[in-house]
């Protein structure tokens, strides 16, 4: 498992981590949507202009949100795996 060292703040006493860490994070869910063909076509074009894909843009959609409107994420500290 890789060690991701990321930005840590304290907000109300709790940890969160700020948009740009977030990123860094290692990828473990997955997230389904249904759209118009439409949207996905800009979001498609957004990706391309970008140099992203498409996941890496809808990420960067949602962190630009989050930080445009004061949202952050607590940070859930796992437990070390157990030998």
């Amino acid at each position: 498992m890789a060690v991701v060292e990321a930005k840590r703040s304290t907000f109300a006493g709790q940890s969160t981590l700020d948009c740009d860490s977030v990123m860094k994070l290692p990828k473990v869910e997955t997230l389904s949507i249904r759209t118009s063909a439409d949207i996905k076509q800009l979001l498609r074009m957004a990706a391309e202009k970008e140099h992203r894909s498409i996941a890496s843009m809808m990420e960067m959609l949602i962190l630009s949100y989050a930080q445009e409107h004061g949202l952050t994420v607590d940070v859930v500290q796992e437990k070390p795996p157990k030998n």
